[in-house]
């Protein structure tokens, strides 16, 4: 029987997986979206598909004329910050030079996190890889949540139940957002799991990336920063 609801925990979670990412690469985002493209979603988009083509997060024309091959009307509204000064790659020798003072630039102001996770999926998928990577964090949350459940019930019973958890909540339509929401979830799993794991290190690390993504998720390292109490 063990090995029976073993078998079969690792079906389901296979099985779901599989439709999933099966979903995400036959589903057409621009379409999803109706045409409306603003605010979070628009600047993430725009963040990924900059370092795949110019590998940068500076705001050009060209970041502008990339957003209209799939949104032909262009955000509306998306965030940006202007700076001036600091260092750049460079095509020569030590491949890093300083920007002077006087050059302003225009860059985009969302934390960079959910961009370069996603990048090597949009330059595999195109913007299908967004929801490709949002599909994987989900699982990667569900993985965290039967890997927690089963350590005190049944393989299957864990798996049921971490479906509940995870899945059978709104969490799933967040896969159809460009945004980072399930990046969290899963970085918020994967720390309360080390926690639960005598790993207060990597923790700590996940837990601070997690809160530089949205700074409001510090609060979900209460556990972590009351262990010591």
């Amino acid at each position: 029987m063990t090995s029976f609801g073993r078998y079969a925990s690792y079906g389901l979670i296979a099985l779901f997986g599989v439709a999933l990412l099966g979903l995400c690469l036959r589903s057409d985002p621009p379409k999803l979206a109706e045409g409306r493209f603003f605010s979070d979603g628009a600047t993430y988009y725009s963040m990924t598909w900059s370092l795949v083509g110019d590998f940068d997060l500076e705001y050009t024309a060209g970041d502008l004329a990339r957003v209209k091959r799939e949104y032909p009307d262009g955000p509306s509204g998306i965030f940006l910050k202007r700076a001036s000064g600091g260092f750049e790659f460079d095509g020569e020798a030590p491949w890093i030079r300083r920007v002077e003072p006087g050059e302003n630039r225009i860059y985009f102001g969302k934390a960079m996190t959910y961009p370069v996770l996603a990048a090597p999926f949009v330059a595999a998928f195109g913007t299908r890889g967004f929801l490709v990577l949002n599909a994987l964090c989900l699982l990667i949350a569900w993985g965290c949540a039967f890997g927690e459940i089963r350590t005190r019930s049944s393989d299957l019973k864990a798996a049921v139940v971490s479906f509940i958890l995870i899945c059978a909540t709104i969490a799933p339509l967040y896969i159809f957002w460009i945004q980072p929401e399930l990046l969290n979830l899963a970085l918020v799993a994967l720390a309360l799991l080390a926690w639960r794991r005598d790993l207060p290190v990597a923790s700590a690390i996940l837990f601070g990336i997690a809160a530089y993504t949205k700074p409001t998720h510090i609060l979900m390292a209460a556990p972590l920063g009351m262990a010591p109490l």
